[in-house]
Protein backbone atom coordinates (compact mmCIF):
# COMPACT_ATOMS: atom_id res chain seq x y z
CA UNK A 1 0.00 0.00 0.00
CA UNK A 2 1.45 3.42 -0.79
CA UNK A 3 -0.72 6.88 0.27
CA UNK A 4 -1.63 7.16 -3.41
CA UNK A 5 -3.67 4.22 -2.84
CA UNK A 6 -6.03 5.85 -0.05
CA UNK A 7 -9.04 6.98 -2.59
CA UNK A 8 -8.61 4.34 -5.44
CA UNK A 9 -6.41 0.83 -5.99
CA UNK A 10 -5.31 0.51 -9.48
CA UNK A 11 -5.29 -3.21 -10.80
CA UNK A 12 -2.51 -4.04 -13.41
CA UNK A 13 -3.72 -3.81 -16.89
CA UNK A 14 -2.43 -7.04 -18.62
CA UNK A 15 -4.87 -8.22 -15.46
CA UNK A 16 -7.53 -6.51 -16.38
CA UNK A 17 -7.42 -6.94 -20.31
CA UNK A 18 -7.56 -10.81 -19.68
CA UNK A 19 -9.92 -11.14 -16.88
CA UNK A 20 -12.04 -8.45 -16.18
CA UNK A 21 -14.89 -7.95 -18.83
CA UNK A 22 -15.28 -4.79 -20.70
CA UNK A 23 -19.10 -4.01 -19.36
CA UNK A 24 -18.14 -4.72 -15.59
CA UNK A 25 -18.64 -1.53 -13.61
CA UNK A 26 -19.13 -3.32 -10.16
CA UNK A 27 -17.23 -6.27 -8.20
CA UNK A 28 -16.89 -6.38 -4.78
CA UNK A 29 -14.07 -7.58 -2.33
CA UNK A 30 -14.21 -9.92 0.19
CA UNK A 31 -11.78 -9.81 3.48
CA UNK A 32 -12.43 -12.01 6.41
CA UNK A 33 -16.01 -12.83 6.37
CA UNK A 34 -17.00 -9.36 5.11
CA UNK A 35 -18.11 -8.12 1.73
CA UNK A 36 -17.32 -4.49 0.44
CA UNK A 37 -19.27 -3.66 -2.98
CA UNK A 38 -16.63 -1.72 -5.29
CA UNK A 39 -17.13 0.25 -8.40
CA UNK A 40 -14.67 -0.56 -11.11
CA UNK A 41 -13.57 2.36 -12.80
CA UNK A 42 -11.94 2.89 -16.18
CA UNK A 43 -10.04 5.62 -17.63
CA UNK A 44 -11.55 6.91 -20.97
CA UNK A 45 -10.09 4.66 -23.91
CA UNK A 46 -7.52 2.93 -21.91
CA UNK A 47 -7.16 -0.79 -21.05
CA UNK A 48 -6.46 0.60 -16.92
CA UNK A 49 -9.34 -0.64 -14.00
CA UNK A 50 -9.45 0.84 -10.35
CA UNK A 51 -11.33 0.18 -7.49
CA UNK A 52 -12.57 3.23 -7.00
CA UNK A 53 -16.86 4.28 -4.91
CA UNK A 54 -16.03 1.57 -2.28
CA UNK A 55 -12.51 1.05 -1.96
CA UNK A 56 -12.19 3.67 0.83
CA UNK A 57 -14.52 2.04 2.50
CA UNK A 58 -12.75 -1.18 2.73
CA UNK A 59 -9.58 0.56 3.46
CA UNK A 60 -10.33 2.45 6.32
CA UNK A 61 -12.50 -0.43 7.48
CA UNK A 62 -10.00 -3.08 7.27
CA UNK A 63 -7.39 -0.65 9.11
CA UNK A 64 -5.17 -0.46 5.90
CA UNK A 65 -1.64 1.18 6.51
CA UNK A 66 1.08 2.47 4.59
CA UNK A 67 3.53 -0.76 3.57
CA UNK A 68 0.93 -3.42 4.04
CA UNK A 69 0.70 -5.64 1.01
CA UNK A 70 -2.52 -6.64 -0.61
CA UNK A 71 -3.05 -9.84 -2.49
CA UNK A 72 -6.13 -9.92 -4.65
CA UNK A 73 -7.55 -13.17 -5.76
CA UNK A 74 -10.61 -13.21 -8.48
CA UNK A 75 -12.85 -16.09 -7.15
CA UNK A 76 -15.71 -15.31 -9.09
CA UNK A 77 -14.84 -13.85 -13.00
CA UNK A 78 -18.12 -13.46 -14.17
CA UNK A 79 -19.09 -10.95 -10.79
CA UNK A 80 -15.63 -9.78 -10.41
CA UNK A 81 -15.57 -11.41 -6.44
CA UNK A 82 -12.12 -10.73 -5.43
CA UNK A 83 -10.47 -12.30 -2.24
CA UNK A 84 -8.37 -10.29 -0.58
CA UNK A 85 -5.47 -11.00 1.95
CA UNK A 86 -3.78 -8.16 3.68
CA UNK A 87 -0.04 -8.75 4.97
CA UNK A 88 1.42 -6.72 7.60
CA UNK A 89 4.86 -4.57 7.30
CA UNK A 90 5.26 -5.18 11.12
CA UNK A 91 4.28 -1.64 12.45
CA UNK A 92 7.19 0.07 10.32
CA UNK A 93 6.28 3.83 9.69
CA UNK A 94 2.62 2.89 10.20
CA UNK A 95 0.28 5.75 8.24
CA UNK A 96 -3.00 4.31 8.55
CA UNK A 97 -6.11 4.98 6.73
CA UNK A 98 -8.28 5.33 9.29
Amino acid sequence: MQQSHIKKMHIPAQFAKQHIQENKKEGTLRYSNRSWPVTLSRYTGEIRVFFSSGWPAFARETHLCVGNACVFELIDREDNVFEVSIFSNGGKGRICID
